[in-house]
């Protein structure tokens, strides 16, 4: 069933806004309490009013107003200020262009996803050829004392679920590369005012759900900078990323934590090079200048707390696993119930089934 959000936005009057040439946003007003913001990218409200439309429908005029800046997730007033993680660097020489990117591709293979509660604003559709196919301004919470992750993410809409001009709450799966000046922003914004770009490959509407959670990093390369002493370790990806239509490369810096299962074995790579997977919670972004000016800073690396790590043999290594497919047993005597109705009266409609198939195993 389409989701609908007060002062919500159907893909079909988001593409008629599109096709006339005029990008959607929201809301240009800066306080001055971002003034420390070191670049456009990073001026956000350190509190905002979260008052719901109460427009039957967005005129549009909604979707003719200038871009938006993105807003903080914080709706609180007594928000503390927000710290920005810039690393210090020497004054840029004029050798040093935009399209360098702090020289962090890796061009090795790999994969990085994004998963967690986002907010979602400025639907619009980048091709009026194709309406289903929406972009997004994304934030990410990493702290009332941080500013949050921000990302241009792309989604095919194919349940054709609507979307609120301002705000959407959703739980979301995405796969993801730095910020790149290849990126189309499709809105008159630049590159530089996102940390993240990439496309959505699964998305669930959570309308009620408090988005003030640490999302989690999925990500798979080669290891590098180990750190043993402060038990940290660096690990790039590089992917084929469907908003850039070409190679897209992240740079994550992994740290283990002296607590629960890491507080007496600590996972560091056994040496540079080796491949690794790792999973983590999203803390920080580390910025850099741009190498043209001072205050204007972009991504160069993001900040995991460590959750899970494992390490591949390389290529050369690699060897067929044996077969350790164990031998059936019995059919235990209790049954599934499936219940996905609210109130739990749904029927059981895949238990003969799920029984039939399981007898069928056994013979």
């Amino acid at each position: 069933m389409p989701v609908t959000t007060r002062g919500a936005v159907s893909a079909s009057n988001v593409s008629s806004s599109a096709s006339s040439g005029s990008p959607s946003c929201t809301d240009t007003s800066l306080p001055s309490s971002v003034a420390h913001s070191p670049s456009r990218s990073q001026s956000l409200t350190s509190s905002t009013s979260e008052t719901p439309s109460t427009l039957s429908s967005p005129p549009s005029s909604i979707l003719s107003s200038p871009p938006s800046s993105i807003r903080s997730l914080s709706e609180s007033p007594s928000t503390p200020a927000r710290s920005i993680h810039i690393k210090p660097q020497s004054p840029p020489s004029p050798s040093s262009a935009v399209n360098a990117q702090v020289s962090r591709t890796s061009q090795l293979p790999g994969a990085a996803l994004i998963v967690g509660a986002a907010i979602l604003r400025s639907p619009r559709v980048p091709d009026p050829t194709k309406p289903r196919t929406l972009a997004f301004d994304a934030q990410f919470w990493l702290g009332d004392d941080h500013i949050p992750a921000t990302a241009c993410l792309r989604y095919f809409n194919s349940s054709l679920l609507s979307f609120d001009e301002n705000r959407n709450v959703c739980v979301i799966l995405a796969t993801v590369a730095q910020s790149s000046s290849k990126a189309n922003t499709f809105n008159g914004m630049t590159w530089m005012d996102y940390n993240l770009l990439g496309d959505i490959a699964w998305l669930l509407p959570c309308p009620t759900a408090d988005p003030r959670i640490h999302p989690m990093m999925i990500v798979s390369g080669p290891v590098s900078a180990i750190d043993r002493t402060a038990l940290q370790f660096k690990l790039s990806a590089t992917q084929y990323v469907q908003h850039l239509s070409s190679l897209g490369d992240i740079n994550v810096s992994v740290t283990i934590p002296d607590s629960g299962r890491y507080r007496n074995s600590k996972p560091l790579p056994f040496s540079e090079g080796a491949n690794a997977t790792v999973v983590g919670h999203l803390q920080d972004v580390t910025r850099t200048s741009d190498g043209t000016s001072a205050d204007t800073v972009i991504p160069e690396a993001f900040q995991l707390t460590l959750e899970n790590v494992v390490y591949f043999p390389r290529s050369t290594n690699y060897k067929t696993p044996l077969n350790s497919q164990a031998n059936p047993t019995s059919s235990s005597k209790r049954a599934w119930r499936f219940t996905f109705d609210p109130d739990g009266t749904s029927p059981d409609k895949g238990k003969k089934r799920a029984r039939e198939d399981d007898d069928a195993d056994l013979k």
